[in-house]
């Protein structure tokens, strides 16, 4: 299909003679309108499970309180998002040209956001250095960056700059992992 035909298919004519672009999929919009408020939502179940029975309950009556009201506006957005989106879903996009227009608008953000959740998910595993040369080589490569030297030194400059800053001058230990990587300075 040429591209002149897959504009012409996200096109679609109005009866006053407009042209207007289609909307995405009712599945992909709603995604895309409940993103945050499903990570509020999250942060909020994380907060109470890390919090339930392991402090006296008198210390948390503000935080649950704050914590209630935050999943009562969450639960007015999620209905209200829903039930206006299903009413407002006339004229979409199929769901295969939504995820691709999607992931054509939004793809190195979520490219970054795995990234991000791929590096907390090893840095235990490997260690905090080995973990975040690949994570900033990655995010580099995602950004846009193709020169493979530029990565490298950028992401061996910043590694040596945090280990000065953080191992030799204030003496924090990051995760070390499986992998025994000690650097001894030579001071």
């Amino acid at each position: 299909m040429s591209s002149e035909q897959s504009a012409s298919n996200q096109i679609s004519a109005r009866s006053d003679g407009e042209q207007t672009e289609k909307l995405d999929h009712t599945v992909i919009t709603l995604a895309k309108k409940l993103a945050f408020p499903t990570l509020v939502l999250v942060f909020c179940v994380l907060y109470l499970n890390s919090t339930w029975g392991r402090l006296d309950l008198s210390t948390l009556v503000y935080p649950y309180a704050i914590l209630l009201l935050a999943l009562a506006m969450v639960a007015v957005i999620y209905a209200n998002e829903i039930f206006g989106t299903l009413r407002n879903s006339n004229d979409t996009l199929s769901i295969s040209n939504s995820v691709k227009r999607l992931l054509s608008e939004w793809g190195a953000s979520i490219l970054v956001v795995v990234t991000a959740i791929g590096y907390i998910a090893i840095m235990e595993t490997i260690g905090f250095f080995p973990a975040s040369f690949l994570a900033i080589i990655t995010i580099m490569y995602v950004g846009g960056v193709q020169n493979w030297r530029l990565i490298g030194t950028v992401s061996i400059a910043t590694l040596v700059a945090v280990y000065i800053l953080f191992v030799v001058v204030l003496g924090i230990r990051p995760p070390t992992g499986y992998v025994q990587i000690e650097f001894t300075a030579p001071w």
